[in-house]
């Protein structure tokens, strides 16, 4: 198994592009940024529910799931620490998943947080390989 089977699997396929306009009006409300990178990213890939038998909990594609779930607070800190807007585009378990402007995701739980690479990366490392730690953590005040 790799990761683009995981992908295709979940509904991706090439060109795949969807309306995701009131999903972003509604991250926007929740308090979040939406990036043009967190635009392009969820037009290809909101919706997809990705998951393998080896662990329970699917990666979920979804600005309006995340946004729904976390506090724009995390996304701020996170940002700020790392000198670039981040926008939600996901949750995997506890784990939030960003978008920075450059395309790269992040992930981020409470004030663990760190770089996760590509979406093809962030598969690799939940289902397919041993999963990196967040190298990153938030000095809360």
């Amino acid at each position: 198994m790799d990761a683009q089977t995981l992908l295709q699997r979940a509904g991706w396929f090439p060109g795949r592009r969807i309306d995701v306009a009131d999903d972003l009006e509604f991250v926007k409300s929740e308090g979040f940024t939406v990036t043009p990178a967190a635009e392009r990213f969820l037009q290809e890939y909101s919706g997809l529910v990705i998951d393998w038998e080896t662990n329970r909990n699917p990666i979920v594609i979804s600005g309006r799931e995340v946004a729904r779930g976390v506090d724009a607070g995390w996304c701020d800190a996170y940002s700020k620490a790392i000198g670039v807007v981040l926008s939600p585009v996901g949750e995997y378990s506890h784990m939030s998943i960003y978008i920075d402007p450059a395309g790269a995701l992040w992930g981020g739980s409470d004030s663990e947080y760190g770089l996760l690479g590509s979406l093809m990366d962030l598969i690799r490392g939940t289902f397919l390989e041993p999963p990196t730690p967040f190298d990153r953590h938030l000095a809360l005040d």
